[in-house]
């Protein structure tokens, strides 16, 4: 499991996405209908997908992680400029007493933010959190949350075991953040290097291991699947950035290319991965990649749905795909629910 950030291309521009500006109190849920807009598609008789606008009916809404059960977790400018994290389920929205919610987990426990803190709700409506400022990036079925808490010089990746907390170390520098743990215990991130670049690590059983570039100085590894296989991007020798999956003793490889840049988000057990490209046409989409093939998810819509799908966040094992697009040309969080 994993929380996706954007196209991060040094330190700086990865830790001002993070949102810290709600109040830490006791978990108040808020129940509303949410959108049923859908729409259904194939392309090539193949698997198409239905899409349904989730979330908040808010222009910031994002869904950064969904689970088997087809729960999705995101997040959404909430009163007055607040963020504002949710779960939905099957067409109803629950508000969580959060900014942003990042990861869930098959058993429905959500890792985030409240308060400028890192939270772990659980799915009886209770709520953990860490007492320094922090960010809870991802979860895994035992509910070991991965994160970032920030030091007196930067920032920390942590693993955080019920009531203990682990830093991980780093690369030689100052600054380091995880995104995704498995079921295994394997952490992934990125950590500041000696010189000040960032690469992607790989942790397990105390040791932090660099995966490498694609040849430019930065990598960044968002997701890592039961199997080890680890998701990503990476500047290329001509300072291009690149979707990346990498074995769990291997070399990073190069998803391709819709156009322009790729990032991937996340890798499923299945070794799908999902993520963001730029088009020929200069459209940040969607991407579903597959057994060596990088497919356009709007192509796997109905013509006329009214969507235009931007970027793909997460991948269950059962093909459901949750991110953010643009519905009628207005933005909004989608769930892709595969059909045959």
């Amino acid at each position: 499991m994993k929380g996706p950030v954007g196209t991060p291309t040094s330190r700086r521009s990865i830790l001002r996405r993070r949102t810290v500006v709600c109040v830490l109190a006791a978990l108040a849920c808020a129940f509303a209908i949410g959108c049923g807009d859908s729409a259904g598609g194939t392309s090539g008789g193949g698997t198409g997908y239905e899409t349904t606008a989730v979330g908040p009916g808010d222009r910031t809404a994002a869904a950064r992680a969904v689970n088997g059960a087809g729960l999705v977790v995101g997040g959404a400018e909430g009163p007055e400029g607040a963020g504002q994290a949710f779960r939905w389920r099957a067409g109803y929205t629950q508000a969580l007493d959060g900014s942003d919610a990042w990861s869930v987990n098959d058993r429905g426990e959500v890792a985030g933010e409240s308060g400028g803190v890192a939270c772990l709700w659980g799915a009886d409506g209770g709520i953990r959190a860490l007492p320094f400022r922090s960010i809870a990036r991802g979860v895994n079925s035992a509910g070991e949350v991965v994160g970032e808490v920030e030091t007196g010089a930067g920032t920390a990746a942590f693993l955080w075991q019920e009531d203990h907390l682990h830093l991980l170390g780093g690369l030689g520098g100052n600054w380091s953040a995880a995104y995704g743990i498995n079921d295994g215990g394997q952490v992934v991130g990125w950590a500041e290097t000696e010189d000040r670049r960032l690469v992607a690590f790989r942790w397990e059983a105390g040791v932090m291991t660099p995966l490498g570039t694609l040849g430019g100085p930065t990598s960044v590894a968002y997701a890592i699947n039961e199997a080890g296989q680890a998701a990503g991007y990476s500047t290329t020798t001509h300072g291009a950035d690149r979707a990346f999956l990498v074995e769990p003793h291997g070399e990073l490889v190069s998803l391709g290319t819709l156009g322009g840049y790729s990032v991937a988000y996340d890798v499923d057990n299945l070794g799908r991965v999902v993520g963001e490209s730029l088009t020929l046409g200069g459209r940040a989409h969607a991407f579903l990649w597959e057994a060596g093939r990088m497919v356009d998810l709007n192509d796997l819509l109905t013509t006329g749905s009214g969507w235009e799908l931007s970027r793909a966040y997460a991948i269950s094992d059962e093909g459901h795909i949750a991110g953010q697009g643009l519905l009628h040309g207005e933005p909004r969080a989608f769930l892709l629910t595969p059909v045959p």
